[in-house]
C-alpha cells in the first residue's frame, strides 16, 4: 500500500507540474485529482460542480488534463477499491485532523484562487487555544473562535496573493533568518523549536509556511506605507509643540466592531447593538482578551486585541481623554471612529519623561546582485566571507573594506557607528536584537543583494531631545500607515471573491 502511494504520489506531482501553467480556474479540478492520486480520495459530486463552473475557454484545457490523468485515476481508483474491500483505508473523504479525530477534510472557504480546508482551520484554532491556555485566559466560545479564525485565514490568504501579484517574494534565507530569530527570542535552538512545535501537535513545515506568509504580509505593509507622502517638518513641529509628545506610554488592547465605508443607518445600528452587547459582557466579568478573540473585527483579534504601547498622541482625538482617565485593568465605554466602534482596555502605563534607548555598534558587509552576479553567486560569496571571519582568517573590518559593495560603509570597514536598529525598519531591528555582542547574523537578502551584520557592542543612551523628534515623526507615520492599511484591507476584502462554506 505504501509503495503504491509513494509511486502514485510522485507521478501526480509530476503531472500537476506539467499542467500548472494552464490556469487558476482549473485549480479545484487539479486539487481533486491530487487527492485521488495521493490520498485515495475521490469526490465525483464536487468534481462535477467544479467542471460546471468552468468557462468555455477552459473546457478544452480540461479535456487535455483528463487525457493526461485518466490512466492514473483508473489505477488509483482500482487500488482504492481493493484496499477499501480489505478495510485498510479511510472512508470517502475522511482525514485525520491534528487533534486526532477523524473528520471530513472538507473545503470551508475559497478565497480567490485559494482553497481553505477544515484541517487548516482546525490547526489555526488549536494555535489560538494554545496561546489562550498559555496565558491562562478565558476560553472563547467555539463558534465565535471558529468564525474569527476563518476570517483571519481568509484575510491572510488574500494579502499573500496580492503581495505575490505585485512581485513581493520571500527567499528561503529570509525564512531561515526569521526561524533563527524566533528561536533566539525563546532562547532555544532551531532543533528545540522544532521539537516544541511537534510536541504541541504542529508540523514544523506548516509553521515555516506560516512564517513565510507573515513575512510577505509585513513586506506588503511596508510597501503600502512607502506609497504615502513623507512626513513634513511642519507636521513634526506641530506635534512637538503639543503637550502630549514624550509623555506616558499606554499598553492597550481593544475590541473593534467594524462599520463599512458608506454604511447604511441599519448597519450602523447593528454595529452599535453588537458593541453594546460586548460592553455588557465585559461589565459582567468577561475577560477582555476573550471578548476580543470572540467579537473583535480587528486584525489583532486572535492576539486578544493587544495593540501594544502607544503614546497618547498616536490615538485619535476621540480616544485621548477616555484613555487618560483609565487605571490599569479598566476599559472605556464604546467609542466611535471612522472605522467603527471601539472599546479600549488599559494593560499598564510606562512613564517616559526621560527617553533611554538601546543602541548597537554595528558593522555591515554586502554583496550586491547585478547582471553579472546573480543571487546564487552573491549568496555563495557572502557565505564564504562570513566563514573566513568565523575561522579568524581576517577581521570583519578587513573583509568589509576589501569586498563589501555598500558604498556608504565599505571604506569604513563596514562601520555603521552607533545605531538604533528600529530606524532601519522592523526586519533589521529583529535581526540585530537577536544577536549577541560579537555575533554576526546569517546572510539575509533584500532587493539590493545579500547582507551580513556584526554587533560589536551595545549601550543605553539618553537621547530625549533627538528621540522626541524621531518619536513625533514615527507617530505621524504610524498613524497614517495604519489608516492607509486598514483602508487597503477593507478594499481588498470587498474586491475579492470569497465563498464561505462552513
Amino acid at each position: 500500500m505504501a509503495n503504491v502511494l509513494d509511486k502514485q504520489g510522485d507521478r501526480s506531482h509530476d503531472t500537476y507540474s506539467g499542467v500548472a501553467a494552464i490556469g487558476p480556474e482549473l485549480e479545484p479540478f487539479m486539487h481533486q485529482a491530487g487527492q485521488v492520486l495521493s490520498q485515495q480520495r475521490f469526490e465525483p459530486k464536487r468534481l462535477m460542480e467544479t467542471m460546471q463552473k468552468l468557462t468555455p475557454q477552459s473546457k478544452p484545457q480540461l479535456c487535455l488534463i483528463a487525457v493526461m490523468l485518466l490512466p492514473l485515476l483508473f489505477v488509483t481508483g482500482f487500488t482504492a477499491a481493493q484496499e477499501s474491500a480489505n478495510g485498510d483505508v479511510l472512508t470517502e473523504s475522511e482525514n485525520l485532523l491534528p487533534d486526532g479525530t477523524n473528520e471530513i477534510d472538507r473545503i470551508v472557504a475559497i478565497a480567490e484562487e485559494e482553497v481553505l480546508l477544515e484541517s487548516e482551520l482546525q490547526m489555526s484554532i488549536n494555535g489560538v487555544l494554545a496561546q489562550v491556555k498559555k496565558r491562562g485566559g478565558e476560553m472563547p466560545p467555539a463558534d465565535l473562535l471558529r468564525k474569527q479564525a476563518l476570517e483571519r485565514m481568509i484575510m491572510n490568504k488574500l494579502q499573500v496573493q496580492r503581495a505575490q501579484e505585485t512581485g513581493i517574494r520571500i527567499s528561503e534565507s529570509d525564512v531561515d533568518q526569521a526561524l533563527a530569530n524566533v528561536a533566539a527570542q525563546n532562547k532555544i535552538t532551531i532543533l528545540q523549536l522544532r521539537e516544541a512545535l511537534e510536541r504541541d501537535g504542529f508540523e514544523f513545515m506548516d509553521f515555516r509556511d506560516e512564517l513565510r506568509d507573515e513575512l510577505i504580509i509585513a513586506r506588503m505593509r511596508e510597501r503600502v506605507a512607502d506609497t504615502m507622502p513623507d512626513i513634513t517638518d511642519t507636521e513634526i513641529e506641530i506635534m512637538l509643540a503639543s503637550d502630549r509628545i514624550g509623555g506616558d506610554q499606554y499598553d492597550l488592547s481593544h475590541v473593534l466592531v467594524g462599520v463599512p465605508d458608506g454604511a447604511t443607518p441599519d448597519q450602523v445600528k447593528q454595529a452599535q447593538e453588537k458593541v453594546d452587547e460586548v460592553y455588557s459582557k465585559l461589565q459582567e466579568g468577561l475577560e477582555f482578551a476573550a471578548a476580543a478573540i470572540s467579537y473583535s473585527d480587528a486584525q489583532d483579534a486572535l492576539e486578544g486585541g493587544h495593540i501594544g504601547l502607544r503614546n497618547i498622541s498616536t490615538m485619535p482625538t476621540v480616544f485621548n481623554d477616555a484613555v487618560e482617565k483609565l487605571q490599569p485593568g479598566e476599559f472605556t465605554r464604546p467609542l466611535r471612529s471612522s472605522a467603527g466602534f471601539h472599546i479600549l482596555y488599559l494593560n499598564s502605563i510606562e512613564n517616559q519623561s526621560q527617553i533611554i534607548v538601546d543602541e548597537s555598534k554595528v558593522r555591515h558587509l554586502m554583496v550586491a546582485t547585478s547582471d553579472r552576479v546573480n543571487s546564487e553567486e552573491a549568496y555563495d560569496r557572502i557565505v564564504d566571507l562570513r566563514k573566513r571571519w568565523q575561522q579568524g582568517d581576517a577581521t570583519f573590518e578587513e573583509l568589509a573594506r576589501e569586498y563589501s559593495d555598500d558604498p556608504m560603509t565599505a571604506n569604513l570597514g563596514g562601520d555603521m557607528g552607533w545605531v538604533q536598529p528600529v530606524q532601519y525598519g522592523d526586519r533589521i531591528k529583529q535581526i540585530v536584537d537577536s544577536l549577541e555582542t560579537g555575533q554576526a547574523c546569517h546572510p539575509f537578502q533584500d532587493e539590493v543583494g545579500w547582507h551580513v551584520m556584526l554587533v560589536e557592542d551595545r549601550r543605553k543612551s539618553d537621547v530625549t531631545d533627538l528621540a522626541l523628534r524621531n518619536q513625533a515623526k514615527s507617530i505621524l507615520k504610524q498613524q497614517k500607515s495604519e489608516r492607509e492599511y486598514e483602508t487597503f484591507l477593507r478594499q481588498l476584502r470587498d474586491e475579492s471573491y470569497v465563498e464561505i462554506r462552513g
